[in-house]
């Protein structure tokens, strides 16, 4: 077994994405297409970011109907992480009721399984330490019992593939996180995948092991010596992660976060950027991509296809 060391890994990232990014102004000519015969569909909805103000509940609701009217109907959900915007800024009842209107917005216009992966967005009064740190829910508890999530990081199997859902955020201390999968997740990765060895698989994060567009954007960091993606936006510790993931058969790491759509092909994988629910968080497009969610078609022999879904939202007064 190889390992990856962070000087190669680095190298070949820059091969793959200089060939395989997807920039976002190709995101609106990505269109679904038919699951092929034996194989079947699902959905990845990241950075729903809901919110009462700039429409974003009509918003949601439109992003649902646009999923039940799919053809081929998907199987579930993926959300992805960042299901509801900014609770680290709120109180925990303000907490608890935004979550309890994205589950009413849900049940209300789509009948789908869903599976929900935490977001840095997701955790309950993180902000405010003095008032709710000894409070059971605060941080990541409240959003784990109101999506009903066992545990922060869980796995499960759907038409011949395994699932596989991570935890980005390793706490330091309340208010702050690193962008790492832990070493506890690691292990219990690596025997999990183990484990469904025989089955092709997917690993969901909330942010990106790696990513080339978000160069292109705001958010890198630019030095006289340097242009980098800061860790925060994409996964510190992405080697481990990766080689990690050889003890199984996984085909691609998809996310969100960044709010962008890309495609990178490198070291045997496919990772996957998909875009946002909510576009620039409910004010329209981020850098070209529009409020969209990713659509994959999983065959049975481990190979997918990937397409952007742009549900024709307009940000704005209603």
């Amino acid at each position: 077994m190889r390992s990856i060391t962070r000087r190669r890994f680095i190298s070949e990232a820059a091969l793959g994405s200089a060939a395989m990014a997807l920039l976002p102004s190709a995101a609106g000519a990505l269109t679904t297409t038919a699951s092929p015969a034996g194989g079947f569909r699902f959905v990845f909805m990241p950075c729903v970011h809901l919110r009462r103000e700039l429409r974003s509940p009509e918003g949601f609701a439109a992003a649902l109907q646009a999923v039940r009217k799919l053809d081929p109907a998907p199987q579930f959900i993926l959300t992805g992480g960042d299901m509801c915007h900014n609770m680290r800024d709120q109180t925990l009842q303000q907490s608890s009721e935004i979550t309890e209107l994205f589950l009413k917005t849900y049940a209300d216009n789509c009948r789908l399984p869903a599976h929900h992966c935490l977001g840095n967005h997701d955790l309950a009064a993180w902000n405010k330490v003095a008032e709710a740190a000894a409070d059971p829910r605060y941080g990541k508890q409240l959003t784990l019992e109101k999506f009903g999530m066992k545990q922060r990081h869980y796995s499960f199997n759907s038409g011949g593939w395994h699932f596989v859902v991570l935890d980005y955020m390793r706490v330091s201390e309340p208010g702050k996180f690193t962008a790492e999968i832990d070493p506890d997740q690691l292990a219990w990765l690596r025997d999990d995948l183990g484990k469904h060895a025989d089955r092709p698989s997917l690993v969901v994060t909330h942010a990106p092991v790696v990513s080339a567009v978000e160069l292109f954007s705001d958010r890198a960091r630019r030095t006289d010596e340097a242009l980098a993606v800061p860790f925060g936006r994409v996964i510190s510790n992405a080697p481990a992660l990766i080689e990690t993931a050889k003890a199984g058969n996984v085909r691609a790491f998809i996310s969100g976060h960044l709010h962008l759509v890309e495609r990178l092909e490198l070291l045997g994988h496919s990772f996957i950027c998909s875009g946002s629910v909510s576009g620039h968080q409910w004010t329209g497009p981020r850098m070209g991509t529009p409020e969209g969610f990713g659509v994959f078609d999983c065959r049975s022999d481990g190979t997918f296809d990937f397409r952007y879904h742009a549900y024709g939202w307009k940000s704005g007064p209603g």
